[in-house]
């Protein structure tokens, strides 16, 4: 963004405010821009919720629809619990992730001696992968741009020991984005929960399906299924009737 403001003023002749409009322009765009991007993750972050809260309904069905479980606080009991054990396996991989970090970083260390490297240094580390920046002689220039400002690092592979650092972060990257997601799933599964001890159990009718017991053997896995004598004597009963 610096980069781009210092452009638009530096190959631009023109008077002053048509430079400072120009740059409001940019400015506006980049806003737009982030806002859009922002707005698309908390749509996606939404969606995986929805379908990570769906967990609940695979593992309470049966028991709802088999009568195991027949009152809200049962279910929301039930359920937690249940969602508590789906927390724990689900966070063993992550968590043996970040121990195999630990363990590398205290081998590496131990072997290197230098208890003080970090991981994210940029002549030994992840830092070695990305551009940094010097802002210490930074100087504004009218009327929104900087100067001054000097790469310190460009993007380097290395290739000596200090490349054991890379897999440290690697697994501690992954071990904790995994374990977040956990988070969030275990989190949506609550919300589901909240959610359907409310309608399952409700009296007001407007929160049911009536083809759920129009279609009770399609819906209910464990309902039975009517016998061709039963069909007979309903039709035989009807024709009476008339």
């Amino acid at each position: 963004m610096i980069n781009l403001i210092n452009l638009i003023i530096l190959t631009d002749s023109k008077t002053w405010w048509s430079n400072f409009w120009k740059v409001l322009v940019v400015i506006f765009i980049i806003v737009i821009l982030l806002l859009a991007v922002l707005g698309f993750i908390g749509m996606l972050i939404e969606k995986v919720m929805k379908k990570q809260g769906m967990k609940v309904d695979q593992y309470m069905t049966n028991l709802v629809f088999s009568r195991l479980v027949d009152k809200p606080k049962e279910f929301n009991r039930i359920a937690k619990e249940k969602n508590k054990r789906c927390f724990y396996k689900a966070s063993i991989t992550p968590i043996l992730f970040m121990l195999i970090a630990l363990l590398i970083w205290v081998i590496y260390h131990s072997i290197v001696g230098n208890w003080n490297e970090s991981i994210f240094d940029t002549t030994t580390g992840v830092g070695s992968l990305f551009y940094t920046f010097d802002f210490s002689s930074v100087k504004y220039v009218p009327p929104l741009g900087f100067d001054g400002i000097t790469v310190v690092n460009t993007p380097h592979f290395i290739s000596n020991a200090a490349m054991t650092n890379y897999f440290i972060f690697l697994f501690l990257f992954s071990g904790i984005i995994w374990y977040l997601i956990n988070v969030q799933a275990y989190v949506a599964r609550l919300a589901r929960i909240n959610t359907l001890k409310k309608t399952i159990y409700s009296k007001d009718l407007s929160t049911i399906d009536l083809e759920h017991f129009y279609n009770l053997n399609k819906v209910n896995p464990y309902g039975e299924k009517p016998n061709e004598n039963d069909k007979n004597n309903t039709q035989s009963t009807n024709n009476d009737q008339h």
